[in-house]
């Protein structure tokens, strides 16, 4: 790459995402005490950039004004794909006889206290919270398919 020019890692359908986007990110963790590698700042600045432009599409973000597609901080980005995750999360299926199996199986967690719905919602949080990593993953999956991602494969120097 000449000088001044941005090295692209990542692209899709109306989205790139170059190497200084993937430093900014690790910075942006490292003054959160947060560290990582590369391979793994990659993997989530894609994320963070399909579901937060999933969360536009679906106008998750109410405080947004019409109008304003100027690049997003990572801020911004990141509250977008906490909407979107929380939405998939809310949206998923899950039948009451799940919550029902959860709450008598695990009887020493609920202490004689009846199945009504505030403990049902407190026992769908807590299943969809040890789910969220494989919802988020298979969710990833589908949206690199939607958007034709490729990634640049600095082995042989070409996007796959």
């Amino acid at each position: 790459a000449r000088a001044g020019e941005t090295k692209v890692v990542a692209r899709g359908d109306g989205f790139q995402i170059s190497q200084e986007d993937i430093l900014a990110l690790q910075r942006y963790f490292e003054t959160r005490n947060m560290f990582t590698t590369e391979a793994e700042y990659r993997k989530f600045a894609l994320k963070l950039r399909l579901f937060s432009m999933e969360a536009k599409a679906l106008k998750l973000n109410k405080t947004q004004v019409a109008g304003s597609e100027k690049v997003e901080t990572i801020e911004a980005q990141e509250r977008l794909y906490e909407l979107y995750v929380g939405r998939l999360l809310r949206d998923y299926p899950l039948s009451g006889a799940v919550i029902e199996s959860y709450y008598r199986s695990n009887p020493e967690k609920f202490k004689d206290r009846p199945l009504d719905e505030i403990l049902g919602e407190q026992i769908r949080q807590n299943i969809m919270k040890a789910k969220r990593p494989q919802l988020e993953t298979k969710r990833l999956n589908l949206l690199r398919f939607k958007y034709h991602v490729q990634e640049y494969n600095p082995q042989t120097g070409k996007f796959e």
